[in-house]
């Protein structure tokens, strides 16, 4: 988790310096997305085909995915992206109380 947080500082140091005119709000909320995607990686421990757990394989992409996208300057393409994010996690987390509900039914 620490590795997580040095990693969110370094993106708000690079998106400050290389970024200056990333609205401040989207810098704000493409962050706060990439909290919520560590957070929500932690409750992945399972191991994936190769034995690894899949939170690692989760956060390693979603940084990937982060560190690919930070010299993008296009105000909508971020917004769509930040969007397109946050679809993806409502609906692994909706899929996760699907199931969770369908296991816990007597």
């Amino acid at each position: 988790l620490s590795e997580c947080l040095f990693f969110f500082e370094f993106c708000v140091r690079e998106l400050r310096r290389k970024m200056p005119g990333f609205h401040p709000l989207q810098r704000q909320e493409a962050l706060l997305l990439y909290r919520e995607v560590v957070k929500l990686a932690q409750r992945f421990v399972w191991p994936d085909e190769n034995g690894q757990p899949w939170r690692d394989r989760l956060i390693r992409d979603a940084r990937q995915e982060f560190e690919d996208s930070k010299l993008i300057t296009d105000g909508e393409l971020i917004a769509k992206k930040i969007f397109g994010g946050r679809v993806a996690m409502e609906e692994i987390i909706r899929k996760m109380e699907e199931k969770r509900s369908g296991i816990i039914k007597p």
